[in-house]
């Protein structure tokens, strides 16, 4: 499939299941109290934290080397090996974890909440390897209906919760773990035909990739401790109603700019591992330009919106009870930018396997973080560990420029610029349309890709005309 359609099947994908997780959201604020949703961001922080420490960098190497075993015809030997690895990891820590937290009488939560917690981790770490094996196959239709279903399974268990009343950390756990079960038997279907090789174990291809594991899992630390750390420190100074009121505005801003980043990345990263594989520098430049422009010109009016209207988006979203955190979406969504755009910055390091590098500047990155949130916190509240976070993500992007290969990452400075400048007029002309915040968004959205639209239709109508003209197919 060319990358045109796989952006737009893959971002498809991700817009509804994004949509799906938009319904969830309010749907868990209301369910739960913001002291119960903070046991449940706390819980969620845990296993992010234990995450990468163990699945996460066995999952991303795993994938990092799935195309040198998938020409040797061996891929379905590694993802069994690394789907084993990552399940058996993940629990053993999680366990001990557990253990710890319950014998120095500060247990995570009760019992049935913490297995929950674990289930569930185990379960969307396998799907997550599964999606990324059919993104690596070239398979976006499947992945998108396995996340598609993912979101609607768990929204409607959700507002079923709701309806009986089971209103408990526990409760959004579950949910989760059964509908991620369940949306992952299609994407298994669709993925067993396309691996090659023996169904087994290989310890011998875990041992290949020890090397690299270790050498990125303070990548992932390190982006834990930009990312998350925050929510126990909140939790230390605040309590954890203020977890629950800086998570919900955290995982808004995440689930629309990771989103948008998650749906190019999903078919960039695929066609510029492919291009680097087989020698291209041109073509893993042209996959990579192409998706940060299509980052920006995606992401710019999101951020706008959130700058522009915060107290009601939030308000409609998840009820006045969460109004306060309102007060850090505008920083938190630029944040989120612009770690979207270093993800795009970094990934020449990755190519060249520069694990060490990225380690030291995530690291670096996570320590300022936690250096200024502990008295951003302790002076104002919430809004510091937003601060903090942002001034965390632009320290990763600095220490990124002068080490990446900039010549296959260029930043596109026109299409910042503009995306930007015509989010804002878009936003300008909604202010004027309407006062309720529903059709505002829905304003502001056309007012800015209807020109967008009509640029590109022209523009493929051109280079239509041009290849008649030159006798070369029109595809």
């Amino acid at each position: 499939m060319s990358q045109s359609p796989q952006v737009a099947v893959y971002f498809a994908g991700i817009v509804i299941g994004q949509g799906l997780g938009f319904i969830t959201l309010p749907l868990a604020t209301r369910l739960l109290s913001t002291a119960q949703y903070g046991d449940y961001a706390l819980l969620l922080t845990v296993g992010g934290f234990l995450g990468v420490m163990s699945s996460a960098p066995i999952r991303n190497i795993g994938f990092r080397q799935y195309f040198e075993h998938r020409k040797e015809g061996r891929s379905r030997e590694l993802a069994v090996t690394v789907a084993v690895a990552q399940a058996v990891a993940f629990t053993l820590l999680f366990s001990c974890a557990a253990v710890a937290a319950w014998a120095v009488d500060r247990p995570l939560a009760d019992a049935p909440t913490v297995l929950a917690a674990l289930l569930f981790g185990v379960v969307t770490d396998l799907f997550g390897f599964a999606g990324m094996l059919l993104r690596a196959e070239d398979r976006p239709v499947p992945y998108a209906a396995g996340d598609v279903m993912f979101g609607t399974l768990r929204c409607a268990g959700l507002a079923l919760a709701l309806q009986v009343g089971w209103a408990s950390t526990a409760a959004v756990f579950v949910v989760g773990t059964v509908a991620c079960s369940v949306a992952a038997v299609p994407v298994l279907v669709a993925l067993r035909p396309r691996v090659a090789g023996h169904m087994r174990f290989r310890l011998n291809i875990l041992h290949g990739l020890r090397p690299f594991i270790v050498a990125s899992m303070p990548i992932g630390l390190g982006g834990w401790g930009i990312a998350v750390a925050d929510r126990f420190i909140i939790g230390g100074f605040l309590g954890r109603s203020a977890v629950g009121l800086y998570s919900a505005s955290y995982q808004l801003g995440e689930r629309v700019m990771t989103g948008i980043g998650t749906a190019v990345q999903y078919s960039a990263w695929p066609a510029a591992l492919h291009a680097w594989s087989d020698g291209s520098r041109e073509r893993t430049r042209a996959a990579l330009v192409r998706g940060q422009t299509t980052f920006f010109w995606l992401s710019s009016p999101a951020v706008v919106a959130f700058a522009a209207w915060p107290r009601s988006i939030v308000t409609f979203l998840f009820g006045a009870q969460y109004v306060e955190a309102a007060d850090v979406l505008p920083t938190v969504a630029i944040a989120l930018w612009v770690v979207q755009y270093t993800g795009f910055v970094c990934r020449p390091l990755e190519l060249e396997r520069r694990y060490g590098a990225m380690s030291w500047v995530t690291v670096v990155a996570a320590a300022i973080n936690v250096a200024l949130t502990v008295p951003l916190v302790a002076e104002f509240g919430v809004i510091g560990a937003a601060v903090a976070t942002l001034a965390a993500y632009g320290v990763v992007l600095v220490l990124y420029l002068p080490i990446t290969d900039r010549g296959l990452v260029p930043l596109p400075w026109a299409s910042v610029l503009g995306s930007l400048v015509l989010a804002a007029a878009s936003a300008t002309f909604a202010d004027v349309v309407d006062s309720r915040i529903a059709v505002r968004c829905s304003a502001m959205a056309l007012a800015y890709f209807c020109p967008i639209a009509v640029v590109l239709h022209v523009r493929r109508g051109r280079r239509v005309g041009e290849r008649a003209r030159s006798g070369a197919p029109s595809g």
